[in-house]
């Protein structure tokens, strides 16, 4: 091999790498922003990346099986468009009052080939096509349109970028984004979680609420065995790369020994799921693999493709 290949082969090599590299620190900054704009209050989020909507057939059909796009086709429908090819960023998030940890929802939109004025405009078509109209608000944190019968509001974040949801939902995230109110960085286990899975195609991190963690241990109770889902503190996900397409869950618990002891029993419930396990997991899951590192529980799970059609 001559010098002037072997130079070109490894130059070659590095650009590939410098592109890889970018590409994963893109995703990464993508992550961190999410955690500097959502408010402290949000307690489950959920992060796709536009090629994560785009790609099939698996990724589609576990969107449409966990109803993670359920609100997207009346978007679709008053825009004319597709938001599995039209959106570069999907990020969806709930939270609420101490006591009311889920009551407020809301949607962060980011166009690829529309934008936030286009967005603006098919929100304002949604509410007119419900008899209702739209008006014009200040807040401290900016300019927010809100439907006159209460339902929503959305107000642009940047020039491709809308948020929605409830009037006080978009209020805290302008809040929030803007430096004037606290935000999800600030949340320490949310954090530290998020770091682990925020840079995937499809990510989501769920924190368990105090009061909700009996329910979580009554949900992954098998038979009189102790459960699966014991002191349940946080859960997160991600698909696609680097996992190959498998479905990989995060699950810490307070300790090392409770996590032993849920893996173990995971495995059981894996063999022959309970009748309370998610429908939507069943279907897609084909088969899983658990470990233990620390207090964390790691599953990957192998996912089966659509159904065949008739």
């Amino acid at each position: 091999m001559t010098r002037s290949i072997k130079v070109a082969l490894l130059v070659a090599g590095a650009t590939v790498a410098v592109i890889v590299l970018l590409a994963r620190h893109g995703h990464l900054e993508q992550s961190r922003r999410i955690l500097t704009q959502l408010p402290r209050t949000a307690v489950a989020v959920v992060r796709i990346d536009g090629s994560a909507m785009a790609r099939g057939p698996t990724g589609p059909y576990l969107l449409d099986s966990f109803s993670l796009d359920a609100g997207l086709d009346e978007i679709a429908i008053a825009c004319e468009l597709d938001p599995r090819t039209s959106i570069e960023e999907l990020t969806i998030w709930a939270g609420g009052a101490e006591g009311e940890p889920l009551s407020s929802v809301g949607l962060l939109l980011r166009g690829r080939d529309v934008d936030a004025e286009a967005l603006a405009r098919c929100y304002q078509a949604l509410v007119e096509d419900r008899g209702s109209a739209i008006d014009r608000r200040m807040t401290p944190a900016g300019p927010v349109l809100v439907s006159q019968d209460g339902r929503s509001a959305l107000a642009a974040v940047d020039h491709r970028t809308v948020v929605t949801g409830s009037g006080s939902t978009v209020t805290e995230f302008l809040a929030a984004a803007s430096g004037k109110a606290p935000t999800l960085v600030e949340d320490p286990r949310f954090k530290a979680l998020w770091s682990t899975v925020g840079a995937a195609p499809v990510a989501g991190v769920f924190v368990a609420p105090p009061r909700w963690r009996d329910a979580l241990a009554r949900l992954g109770a098998i038979g009189d065995r102790a459960s699966a889902l014991a002191d349940v503190e946080a859960v997160g996900f991600t698909l696609g790369a680097p996992s190959n397409g498998a479905l990989v869950v995060w699950i810490d618990v307070d300790n090392p020994a409770t996590a032993e002891q849920n893996a173990t029993l995971m495995k059981v419930w894996a063999e022959s799921p309970p009748d309370q396990a998610p429908a939507a997991l069943i279907d897609v899951v084909q088969h899983a693999e658990i470990e233990t590192l620390g207090n964390r529980i790691r599953v990957v799970a192998a996912l089966k493709g659509p159904p065949s059609s008739p």
